[in-house]
């Protein structure tokens, strides 16, 4: 089966979930599917604001369209629990049985819509082999019972077969980490209002044991654009040279910070957002004293210093594409980007294609339901970047 075909059948059992579980259905809808072989047959990963849903194309198109939808309730209730962070200390191995076994107790099973996996791993499998478990616990007290009795009781003990191997969660990075809590509860958050609070008990439970404090996109976007800075030489008369004494100018430094704004004038982003990140461009103003505007949807329209006096009406409102920021930036004779910037900051949802690298120190500013911009080659989440959500 082609990728085109595999994502249909995704699709299709998107509009599935939608219909038979609401809150999962508005759930993985807000994840990004992709198709490669680095998982069985599906897994979930977090990089830099996105949730990545990995499908093989083999073996997942093979499998009952019931335990489909299995599979997937079962990688989001990975991404709503956190289990795929980093877990430093712990055996990857019985992480990943002791996370299917929170989280399989939990999938609401309806004969015929969502079915089980035939190798699923349940806490009545570990009681027939002598090792005391009870249901309804977490991932973190299945773990530390599985270590116990591996490392004392059972030391030759096989571990059991066909478990998960959860490798995409690999990806999740430490900076993931950072913004990774604030995504999944906006998502929830869209999810549970969009199933008019149709969610599962438990999630609502699971979800209030794991709500932290969000990230202030304000306080990150004022901060990304002051940190960067240039050093800058102008001769001055004020200043003895040190190389050919007193009868030649000497040399200034002086650290000036150049700020480009690119802002994403398609369709898809509202007039409150724009009000809203407009404001902030202001107060980057009041301290970088040089922000220059660029205005882009599928091409550049406009570029022009940042003034307090007036708001244009920006131009463009038609589709997305990142690359022609970054071509303008690099190439354009424009005198305003003569030189290169020290941060670029880019509003957006983030649908769009954009460049596979970038020299230039850049912040995705995305809208609540935005995600991380993909690759124009691979058409993968780009890596690179730093990324905060309005909220």
């Amino acid at each position: 089966m082609n990728d085109n075909r595999v994502h249909e059948l995704i699709q299709d059992d998107f509009l599935s979930l939608l219909f038979h579980q609401p809150f999962f259905g508005h759930l993985v809808t807000g994840t990004l599917p992709v198709i490669n072989s680095d998982v069985d047959v599906t897994g979930v990963s977090l990089v830099n604001g996105t949730i990545t849903l990995h499908v093989n194309k083999e073996t997942y198109p093979k499998i009952p369209k019931p335990t489909r939808l299995y599979y997937l309730v079962h990688e989001l209730l990975h991404i709503i629990l956190c289990h795929h962070l980093p877990q430093p200390g712990k055996d990857p191995a019985l992480w990943n049985i002791a996370t299917d076994l929170a989280v399989n107790q939990l999938i609401g099973k309806e004969k015929g819509v969502i079915e089980p996996i035939s190798a699923t791993f349940s806490v009545e499998t570990f009681q027939d082999q002598g090792i005391p478990m009870k249901e309804n616990e977490t991932a973190e007290i299945y773990y530390d019972i599985l270590k116990d009795h591996f490392k004392k009781d059972s030391p030759d003990m096989e571990q059991p077969e066909n478990h998960p191997s959860h490798t995409p969660w690999k990806e999740s990075t430490s900076y993931s980490e950072k913004i990774g809590k604030e995504v999944i509860e906006d998502l929830i958050d869209q999810a549970y209002h969009k199933s008019e609070g149709a969610a599962p008990a438990y999630i609502k439970e699971a979800v209030q044991q794991k709500k932290d404090a969000v990230v202030d996109w304000r306080h990150t976007l004022r901060h990304f654009a002051s940190n960067k800075r240039s050093i800058h030489k102008r001769s001055t008369w004020k200043r003895r040279n040190r190389r050919l004494g007193d009868g030649v100018m000497g040399k200034r430094k002086t650290k000036e910070r150049s700020v480009v704004v690119a802002i994403d004038t398609s369709l898809s982003i509202t007039a409150e957002w724009l009000d809203a990140f407009w404001a902030e461009i202001c107060a980057i103003y009041n301290d970088v004293h040089h922000v220059v505007i660029l205005e882009c949807d599928t091409e550049v329209h406009r570029i022009y210093p940042y003034s307090k006096r007036t708001r244009p009406d920006v131009m463009g409102r038609g589709g997305t594409n990142f690359t022609p920021i970054f071509e303008t930036i690099g190439k354009s004779k424009h005198p305003l980007l003569r030189t290169k910037p020290d941060a670029l900051i880019i509003l957006t949802d983030g649908y769009g294609p954009a460049p596979d690298s970038c020299s230039i120190p850049t912040l995705w500013c995305l809208t609540p339901d935005g995600r991380i911009p993909f690759s124009s080659s691979s058409r993968n989440p780009i890596r690179w970047g730093k990324v905060v959500r309005m909220m």
